[in-house]
């Protein structure tokens, strides 16, 4: 949450955001102006009450819920408790059992094909009473690392009738893939006998445990669901970007699909402005079967801050899952409040929330944080009273509404001004771009292949000027965005048992990180060596090794680089007596600058190229971490071409014509001292030439 923080901050310097009082009518109504969305809440009897926030609320909230304030029927601001800002699930064991084993069975069944089938049964006693809250389960811990088996639950008093769980799987893959948890039915005071069989055979000799648990909150998981804004499948992987609304923190990931028995390893990627996604959770998803708890089709994440989440789903060689799902999980936040009557006795007031401009409110009941496992006395009574549902009753939400008041000005207009004018004379390219409105005034736009061929190593020669040749700031992402480029292969004729394979880029130079090479040969495994070349067509050894496609991985072959710019690219193959491969295709994953750009709708141009300009400075670097916290919107890019009103001699005046003008004086200074040198130089020359006899004087003489 730092850069929101920093985002609030920043915005409160320069005047967007009011110092606001709890309390002041002024202050309140200045509030609400800040705030997008409205909706009436009510309840039975004036005094403390809980509300639910559904999931609307928190779709257009900040994460931190910053920008939700609640109001009495007076429009007073009224202070309240958030009852967990976590957001995952908590299981808190309130009760365990040890049962006392009485007997003990085992036998080994002779196999009509395949392994023996493996029997242990345990006669155990039941828990003297019934649970405070829910049912047990019983637990089974075993000293064995990996088993499969079945487990049937019967009570010994029943006469053989219905068990209470017949066939449940019991199973330990690895840490993360097990089940070693069943739960029962209410129990009554008969001993239970416990069957469990198994092909692997060895027994399980577990050790029981009754436990039952129950969750802190009174409010379930929701689920969300997320829109799928892209999908890439190929490689052995499914790659799916997913979209987050802004509230929206999921403690899990719910994957769903159509796909039976599987198992696949899954990684999920937090995508922020301005930088490379970072991991924030993953795991085994599986299931076996049809039955009810063999599977996990959840992962675990850490809070999430990008507005897209990147999911990596590895296949193998399976085909990819079918009908493929995704949902956020999240616990509902409970706003515990004090609301008042009106002067006609209405308990009723108003909910406002949304607009991301608001910092977090700061009130007294934040003091009560959620009860801990150690607290006594009246504290505990206390923070019990608050945290107990069947003490606080429930207010009512009606209608969610947008908010007449809200002031929808962009967030970032404090920073939203040209800068000074230049000379687009002075750069080779331009390219124009389209800017649409966005909600805080912030545009993106992830520069292409043939833009970073233009551009100098450090970028210092890019501007965005509008239609009056204005500059506008604009801020470059921390980390560079990466795009798979398709390169033109031309294969020279084999040499000394060698082939060469001339790699074209669409536009050069280009920093590659990856290089991937498919082929339709089944497999190979040859030495090779990849050099790079430079603007002068020099070439250096960017990678060795061997090139290896083993027949049960059909994949394509992957070299990695070191992503330094190269303007062409030439791999050697030692073929041996083999005859030279053939490359279906070769695509080069390149990492291309992202531009942040603060600047109204409106027609605006890139112009790239020209390599003397220092690069610019702009007071936007000062609130980084405030721009890039905010959201922004695609930028929409023209065509690339040729600047039409490109001169070299607006290039030598420079970006400020002083020292462009010093440098002209200079070329022209040097001109003429040599004609100056020339001049004399041919001067002395003529003089120190003899003179030539006339053939008429010479006559004239003899």
């Amino acid at each position: 949450m730092k850069s929101r923080e920093a985002f609030a901050t920043a915005l409160r310097a320069f005047g967007c955001l009011p110092l606001l009082a709890s309390g002041e009518a002024a202050a309140a109504a200045s509030l609400a102006t800040l705030l997008s969305h409205e909706a009436p809440i009510s309840a039975e009897e004036p005094g403390l009450v809980r509300l639910v926030l559904p999931p609307e609320v928190i779709r257009a909230c900040r994460p931190d819920l910053s920008d939700l304030r609640v109001f009495d029927a007076g429009e007073r601001e009224v202070a309240f408790l958030v009852e967990s800002l976590r957001l995952d699930e908590v299981v808190e064991v309130t009760q365990t059992f040890d049962p006392q084993t009485r007997s003990l069975r085992r036998e080994v069944a002779p196999p009509e094909r395949g392994p023996a089938l493996t029997r242990e049964s345990y006669e155990i006693a039941p828990p003297a009473s019934s649970p405070e809250s829910g049912a047990w389960d019983l637990v089974f811990d075993s000293a064995q690392a990996r088993f499969v088996r079945e487990v049937t639950i019967r009570s010994v008093g029943s006469g053989g009738g219905e068990p209470l769980a017949a066939g449940e799987p019991l199973f330990r893959l690895d840490a993360y893939t097990q089940r070693v948890r069943i739960p029962l039915p209410p129990l009554g005071p008969e001993a239970l006998e416990v069957e469990i069989a198994g092909r692997e055979g060895f027994y399980l000799e577990p050790r029981f445990r009754f436990e039952s648990g129950r969750r802190l909150g009174s409010v379930a998981p929701d689920s969300v669901a997320l829109e799928e804004i892209g999908r890439e499948q190929g490689d052995g992987k499914t790659v799916v970007l997913l979209a987050r609304p802004t509230g929206i923190v999921p403690a899990l990931l719910r994957v769903e699909t159509r796909t039976g028995t599987l198992r696949r390893a899954a990684l999920v990627f937090d995508e922020q402005p301005g930088s490379a996604g970072a991991p924030i959770g993953g795991g085994p998803l599986y299931r076996v079967g049809g039955r009810e708890g063999a599977s996990n089709l959840m992962l675990n994440l850490r809070p999430a801050r990008g507005a897209t989440l990147r999911v990596e789903i590895e296949d193998g060689d399976s085909p990819p899952l079918d009908d493929l799902r995704f949902f956020a999980v999240i616990r509902r936040p409970v706003l515990v409040f004090e609301l008042p009557a009106d002067p006609q006795g209405a308990v009723a007031g108003t909910l406002r929330f949304g607009g991301g401009r608001v910092r977090l409110a700061r009130y007294d009941l934040d003091a009560f944080a959620p009860p801990a496992r150690s607290a006594s006395g009246e504290q505990a009574e206390a923070l019990s009273l608050l945290y107990d549902p069947s003490f606080v009753p429930l207010a009512r939400i009606g209608e969610i509404r947008a908010n007449p008041r809200f002031d929808s000005a962009p967030a970032l207009a404090f920073a939203m001004h040209a800068g000074a004018a230049l000379d687009p004379r002075a750069f080779s390219h331009r390219r124009p771009i389209e800017i649409a409105p966005s909600p805080e005034g912030l545009s993106r736009l992830e520069l292409a292949p043939e833009d970073a061929a233009l551009l100098r190593p450090d970028l210092g020669d890019l501007r965005v000027v509008d239609a009056e040749e204005r500059q506008w700031p604009y801020l470059l992402g921390a980390d560079d965005r990466g795009r798979d480029v398709a390169l033109a292969v031309t294969e020279a004729p084999p040499k000394h048992r060698q082939s060469r394979y001339a790699l074209a880029f669409p536009s050069a130079p280009l920093r590659v990180e990856r290089l991937v090479l498919r082929s339709s040969a089944p497999f190979f495994d040859r030495g090779y060596e990849l050099r790079g070349e430079d603007e002068h067509g020099s070439a250096r050894s960017v990678a060795k090794g061997r090139l290896v496609k083993r027949a049960l991985h059909p994949g394509p072959v992957e070299i990695e680089l070191d992503a330094q710019p190269v303007h062409a690219l030439e791999l050697l193959v030692d073929d041996g007596d083999d005859a030279p491969l053939r490359f279906d295709a070769v695509t080069a994953r390149v990492r291309l600058p992202e531009l942040f750009l603060v600047a109204p709708p409106g027609s605006y141009a890139l112009l790239l190229g020209n390599p003397d300009l220092p690069a610019p400075r702009y007071e936007l670097e000062r609130v980084r971490d405030v721009v890039l916290a905010a959201s922004s919107n695609p930028a929409a890019p023209g065509r690339l071409g040729p600047n039409p009103e490109y001169s070299l001699g607006a290039r030598l005046r420079g970006e400020d014509g002083a020292g462009g003008l010093l440098q002209i004086g200079l070329v022209w200074g040097v001109l003429l001292l040599a004609v100056a040198v020339l001049a004399v130089l041919t001067l002395r020359v003529a003089r120190q030439a003899p003179p030539r006899a006339e053939a008429g004087e010479d006559s004239g003489e003899s």
